[in-house]
């Protein structure tokens, strides 16, 4: 009798213990389903957050290509202004190098 009864609370006990797994089981099921559809939730959160960066970016770089593009524009005039300002002023210093020279060879003369 006394293995019947050892039997019989054997099977008991795993009844029991099947029964809390199960239970367990359950408990573990419902967190991850909660647990991937928080996970969605992100996944899709950074998404929508990369796509807003990325519209933020394009305009500044397209905001910055114009800036870069106008002061190009702007440092190319200047430099030529420039440039023609130093060509008159080689002229005029060149014309009046002719002028000392040809001074100068006047005196020579006298």
């Amino acid at each position: 009798m006394e293995i019947a009864s050892g039997m019989k609370g054997l099977v008991n006990n795993i009844k029991v213990s099947r029964k809390e797994r199960a239970k367990r089981l359950g408990e573990i099921e419902e967190e991850t389903k909660a647990s991937r559809q928080q996970a969605r939730g992100m996944v899709k959160d950074f998404e929508l957050s990369r796509q807003e960066v990325g519209i933020q970016i394009r305009k500044q770089l397209a905001g910055n290509k114009a800036n870069r593009k106008s002061k190009v524009r702007k440092m190319r005039s200047d430099f030529r202004r420039d440039q023609k300002e130093v060509r008159n002023e080689i002229k005029e210093a060149a014309a009046l190098w002719q002028e000392l020279k040809s001074a100068k060879n006047k005196m020579k003369e006298v």
